[in-house]
């Protein structure tokens, strides 16, 4: 897994905390177990090719086909019974997860939480969480009113000389 802060400079991060709550929203059940209570948004906007680019052109990945398969906005509201299920999100790849909103993890919650090994990564306003796509993972539940991420499903494999240096 790796953790990068201070993905995006501040003026476009802006941009896109302004955009997300105005999206067009959808229900989203993939992970098993049908978890009707996530919701999604494709965006089709120029203001996300930036943050795609950016995050395609990263340097800890190597690209098999140079691509993103998908990519979208969650958008998870509060309370336990909106946690997520335990999902994988691809057999071969990287997953990307953005976290683009002002956020105060002690007092929401609200991160994304690991197993094998067992660990959770605090939701931080302009933080990119990368990590193996096969890794069962889920998101935990808050006490804010909405928990925005944008997830980047990415067909590749780590760049072992970038992750060693």
């Amino acid at each position: 897994m790796i953790i990068i802060d201070d993905f995006l400079d501040q003026e476009y991060l802006k941009q896109i905390q302004q955009d997300i709550p105005l999206l067009e929203w959808g229900l989203h059940g993939s992970s098993p177990g049908g978890n009707l209570n996530f919701f999604a948004s494709y965006p089709k906007d120029t203001l996300y090719k930036k943050l795609y680019n950016k995050v395609c052109n990263l340097q800890e990945i190597k690209y098999n086909t140079n691509m993103v398969s998908r990519w979208y906005v969650n958008c998870n509201p509060s309370g336990k019974q909106h946690a997520g299920n335990w999902h994988t999100d691809c057999n071969n790849g990287i997953t990307a997860l953005f976290y683009p909103m002002p956020w105060n993890s002690r007092m929401y919650g609200g991160g994304t939480a690991f197993k094998n090994p067992d660990e959770t990564v605090e939701y931080k306003e302009n933080r990119l969480v990368l990590f193996d796509g096969n890794r069962l993972h889920r998101a935990v539940e808050h006490t804010s009113n909405m928990r925005y991420s944008i997830a980047f499903k990415i067909i590749g494999e780590w760049n072992e000389d970038s992750i060693n240096n």
